[in-house]
């Protein structure tokens, strides 16, 4: 493996602690050091996987993050109806295959283009909804000869977008 790529790694996993370790901050006292680097250690360490789902008895009992799981019912019902709205805003259940839909549309020998946008993140208040979302265009073409897909995907805007809340 390369060294720019273990380098790049590293500076991954060094920076998500660092967030990791500033957000459990905002609600931890300074005397919790050791329960946030042990918090931030399983965090970074212990889950292999970025798209491990962490259920309430994993983050409280495995995790050691301060979880209620008594909710009444009314609140859990309202947290569910929220993820579910998050579910679908994001697209969670649709298959994204921008290259396999265009390939299959793009004659040999010709391009085709398709433009699309990605939302990353959303962070939402009484007063602000600010959403990250990644803008791209894909250029694609099949070489008749040997019939491999050729193309090239250019980031067209990429950034938050602030809106008031009405």
């Amino acid at each position: 493996m390369h060294p720019l790529a273990l380098g790049n790694v590293e500076r991954f996993i060094s920076q998500s602690r660092m967030i990791a370790r500033k957000i459990l901050k905002t609600h931890m006292r300074e005397a919790d050091e050791h329960v946030i680097n042990e918090i931030v250690e399983n965090l970074a360490s212990k889950l292999f996987f970025h798209g491990h789902p962490i259920n309430r008895l994993e983050a409280r009992d495995d995790l050691k993050l301060k979880v209620n799981v008594d909710l009444a019912p009314d609140l859990e019902t309202a947290m569910w109806d929220l993820y579910r709205e998050y579910d679908v805003e994001f697209k969670n259940q649709e298959v994204f295959n921008a290259v396999g839909e265009l390939a299959s549309s793009v004659p040999a020998n010709q391009v085709g283009t398709a433009e699309y946008e990605h939302l990353h993140a959303v962070i939402e208040s009484t007063r602000l909804s600010s959403l990250n979302t990644t803008k791209r265009k894909l250029h694609l073409g099949i070489n008749a000869q040997n019939l491999q897909i050729v193309g090239r995907e250019d980031v067209l805007e990429q950034g938050w977008n602030h809106s008031s809340v009405p």
